[in-house]
């Protein structure tokens, strides 16, 4: 019997040694001991998945590579609505006053860096994008050097504008430097490259913001900047104002509407083509912004204001619907809500344009700008700087797009391991079977022969021949040993 149980363990290690040598290949090349090389890839920034943003040269408005502007399937995506808005309906202008009036108060960047957000901001769709400001170095450095941030981003459309912010006519004389502009140009009606056709212009509303943010009151200020409108118009330039501190002052508190009426009916008899009315330090509400719009428009008509609003107090899309209701179609906005103002303590970032552009597309509003490029955007600038990205719906969309990339990798993971399970069930359980077979077989044979041998026959017939003398030993001591049976019969009975 010991005999059979070592010869049954030797089997079994022979079959188990076989499948080994089966399964190993099989096991290696498994899907996920080649996956796990693989990295996950879920969403990485920006300059990593877009490194070469281009600027389109053509007068055709630009649209994504991927999603163009005709796509507005509610399916597209993760249900954020409509990319670019509806195709039917009002437009709406959204200004980006990131690269200026969002970096200004934010930590320096590299001019590099300055003209990459410029340009994914064009790729995104954004048609009217603040550049930057030619404010002397020492009092902004976050905007030194915009000649070369105009420079690296090269010929525009003739639909895209940069402007950019110029305080007084210094600063508009090293604009016509930076964009090689010389009166040989102006005077042969000679066409040059565009790099700059727009500018901004601020004025203050109340005195005491005015000669902290300028230095001068508020009438030296706009006598200052008639020079420079005039000048800039004449050579070609279109001219947008800003109303600053239009609804409250950190200084001295409420403006009144008509004062802010007053300077903006001014600003458009200069010429400017458009003014912003500013909400500053975000204490702005619905009520008040309604009163403002309503008397300034009453001015200049609503077609020529823009809504500057802040979201210091969480107003800021309140407020933007509120001026929507009432006509207005032209917004200021800044990607990731950059900055805020180095003259009004506490002031929040400006309303953030990822915000305001998916607010608008689900309203079925029209912007033109591709809300998921613009998301991007939004994530890798704040990255940069680097700073919390301030964007509620661009932080969304960025999980989301994270979340799609990631179930992407675990669906191709998922593929290869049914493809590899697959194979090796359907190619190599035959073999195993087949294997397995032989195994018994060659179990049972050798098991036949091993009983075949003379010397286990002897040795099974001694063992049979022990076995039944201990058997036959084992019965006689039990009739040895056992004690002589007694009957006990009860008294008085006869056999």
């Amino acid at each position: 019997m010991r005999s059979l149980s070592t010869v049954q363990a030797s089997l079994r290690r022979a079959m188990v040694s076989s499948l080994h040598h089966v399964l190993r290949p099989a096991v290696a090349s498994f899907p996920f001991r080649r996956l796990a090389t693989i990295p996950p890839q879920p969403f990485s920034t920006l300059a990593s998945t877009n490194s070469s943003w281009e600027v389109s040269t053509t007068s055709e408005p630009h649209t994504s590579s991927k999603y163009s502007e005709n796509e507005v399937s509610d399916q597209m995506f993760f249900n954020v609505g409509r990319p670019v808005g509806g195709e039917r309906g009002d437009f709406v202008r959204v200004v980006e006053v990131g690269p200026r009036d969002g970096l200004q108060n934010e930590k320096v960047i590299s001019k590099d860096d300055r003209a990459k957000l410029i340009k994914g901001l064009l790729v995104a769709g954004l048609k009217t994008i603040e550049a930057g400001s030619f404010v002397h170095h020492s009092w902004v450095p976050q905007m030194d050097g915009t000649d070369t941030v105009l420079t690296k981003i090269g010929n525009m459309n003739p639909d895209v504008h940069l402007p950019v912010y110029v305080p007084n006519m210094r600063g508009f004389g090293r604009l016509l430097k930076a964009i090689q502009w010389d009166e040989y140009k102006r005077n042969a009606n000679i066409e040059g490259e565009i790099l700059c056709d727009e500018i901004t212009v601020t004025v203050n509303c109340t005195e005491t913001f005015s000669f902290a943010h300028e230095a001068l009151n508020i009438r030296e200020h706009i006598e200052s900047l008639r020079e420079v409108i005039s000048l800039a118009i004449s050579y070609g330039f279109r001219v947008r104002a800003h109303l600053a501190v239009a609804i409250e002052c950190p200084f001295e508190g409420p403006v009144p509407a008509s004062r802010v009426a007053d300077l903006a009916q001014e600003m458009v008899e200069m010429g400017c083509y458009e003014v912003a009315l500013a909400d500053t330090t975000g204490r702005g509400d619905p009520v008040t912004v309604r009163n403002l719009i309503e008397t300034v428009a009453a001015r200049i008509g609503v077609d020529r204001i823009s809504g500057h609003f802040h979201d210091t107090f969480g107003l800021g899309l309140s407020n933007v619907l509120t001026a929507l209701s009432l006509g207005v179609r032209s917004f200021d906005s800044a990607v990731g809500g950059l900055g805020s103002c180095p003259y009004s303590p506490g002031a929040a970032g400006n309303i953030a344009t990822e915000d305001i552009v998916y607010t608008l597309h689900n309203l079925g509003y029209h912007t033109g700008v591709n809300i998921v490029e613009l998301a991007k955007v939004g994530g890798w600038v704040s990255e940069k700087i680097p700073r919390e990205n301030a964007s509620r719906a661009g932080k969304a969309i960025l999980s989301r797009i994270a979340w799609e990339e990631d179930a992407d990798v675990k669906r191709l993971r998922a593929e290869h391991f049914s493809f590899w399970q697959s194979w090796v069930i359907k190619k190599r359980l035959g073999l195993l079977a087949i294997l397995f077979g032989l195994a018994t077989a060659a179990g049972a044979w050798k098991w036949q022969k091993i009983q075949a041998h003379p010397a286990m026959v002897e040795a099974g017939l001694r063992s049979r021949m022990a076995q039944d003398l201990i058997t036959d030993a084992l019965s006689e001591m039990e009739d040895t040993e056992r004690p002589p049976r007694t009957e006990n019969r009860p008294s008085g009975y006869n056999k």
